[in-house]
């Protein structure tokens, strides 16, 4: 995405794992995209809270075919 500041921080290794400084982001709020079937459980203790902000349909002749989930990630923690 060309952005230092867009990140992963799901428990699977990734490039993000090396590109992303955790420690400097400590404390920081994060807008969170995930969906229903990834849930929030792997991030959740990321953070002090998560809340749900909206729902993104992205619909194709007629259908929701994906429903990605942002929301709220209050004081992130890096651990």
């Amino acid at each position: 995405m060309h952005d230092t500041e867009v990140t992963s921080i799901a428990d699977r290794p990734d490039q993000y794992h090396y590109w992303f400084d955790r420690i400097a982001h400590e404390g920081e709020d994060a807008l969170v995209v995930s969906d229903a079937q990834l849930g929030t459980s792997e991030i959740a203790g990321h953070f002090d809270s998560l809340t749900e902000l909206e729902r993104v349909p992205y619909v194709a002749w007629g259908r929701t075919i994906y429903q990605p989930i942002i929301y709220l990630g209050t004081h992130f923690r890096a651990h």
